[in-house]
């Protein structure tokens, strides 16, 4: 787990099994743990109900260091018993307390459009109407 581009390790971060997969059936999965000071994590002795398609959340409220606030990202992985499986990627999380933020209202009745100081000449408008999903 790391924060930005020089791939600072994120310590004590919560990685957690969500109990469902991605198509939203339960799975009954939901063991955790948090990453080490490198960034690393292990989920060891995983009970049955973990092998097969799960969803993960990688959640910042409990990151000790580097210092700030994290955004964090569920990814689906496809477990096999008794195999190592790795995310295939370094999993990066963006610092959220040094950038601009926005408050984009579900299914509001006007367009809204947002800006931003530190990207200029960028507009982006949601449209009325408009409900986000994950």
């Amino acid at each position: 787990m790391t924060n930005d581009t020089y791939n600072a390790p994120i310590a004590g971060l919560t990685v957690r099994f969500m109990g469902t997969n991605y198509a939203g059936r339960t799975t009954g999965c939901t063991a955790s743990t948090t990453t080490d000071s490198a960034g690393n994590f292990v989920f060891a002795g995983l009970p049955d109900a973990c092998a097969g398609a799960q969803l993960v959340t990688y959640d910042p409220s409990t990151v000790v260091s580097p210092p700030g606030r994290y955004s964090g990202v569920t990814l689906s992985y496809v477990l096999t018993p008794g195999q190592v499986t790795t995310p295939g990627i370094v999993v990066h999380l963006l610092r959220v307390d040094n950038a601009e933020t926005v408050l984009v209202a579900q299914n509001a009745s006007a367009d809204q459009t947002f800006t931003f100081q530190s990207i200029p000449n960028l507009k982006i408008t949601v449209y009325a109407g408009t409900a986000l999903t994950l």
